[in-house]
């Protein structure tokens, strides 16, 4: 087997484990937390969202609590286009109020390329068997939500309705 067949194959496997998780994880869980770090959300849905930092596959480590799931893009009631985000608190008493909030490039390379390779809190680097916690994660100084953008990108659902540049302007 060759190695670009190797990592296709591997990749594959992570992608269908991550789209596992994320439709059985982000059920309603028991919010058990230090109340002085973790946001206290004025909507009892969020709870809905709570993502276990405990409980994510071929994590071995607790990355402490996140929320995640998909949010309607508008209030029309035949919406059917959704954003997903991933949000992380701030590990930081100082940092619990500021919001960063991270895009990837494109239009439409994935946000979760970002949280999982570059400033998320755990590195699932190429070539690596496992993630591994991130010290330089940015949630370590600030909230921080990952959203999946333009409509179709990554797990973010829907038909986009702007398809270039030109259509944008």
């Amino acid at each position: 087997m060759s190695t670009l067949s190797f990592s296709q194959a591997r990749r594959a496997d992570f992608l269908a484990a991550r789209a596992k998780w994320v439709h059985e994880n982000i059920a309603v869980a028991a919010l058990k937390l230090d109340a002085a770090i973790i946001p206290k959300f004025q909507n009892p849905k969020a709870q809905e969202l709570y993502v276990n930092g405990t409980t994510i596959p071929y994590v071995t480590f607790d990355v402490g609590p996140s929320w995640a799931g998909l949010l309607p893009i508008s209030n029309s009631t035949n919406e059917t286009r959704q954003l997903f985000f991933w949000y992380f608190p701030s590990q930081s008493v100082d940092g619990t109020n500021d919001l960063v909030i991270w895009m990837n490039g494109g239009p439409g390379c994935s946000s979760l390329e970002g949280l999982l390779q570059e400033n998320g809190p755990f590195l699932w680097q190429w070539g690596t068997a496992q993630p591994m916690p991130n010290p330089y994660a940015w949630n370590t100084l600030a909230n921080v939500l990952w959203v999946e953008q333009p409509v179709g990108t990554g797990f973010s659902q829907g038909k986009p309705s702007i398809h270039d540049e030109n259509e944008l302007a």
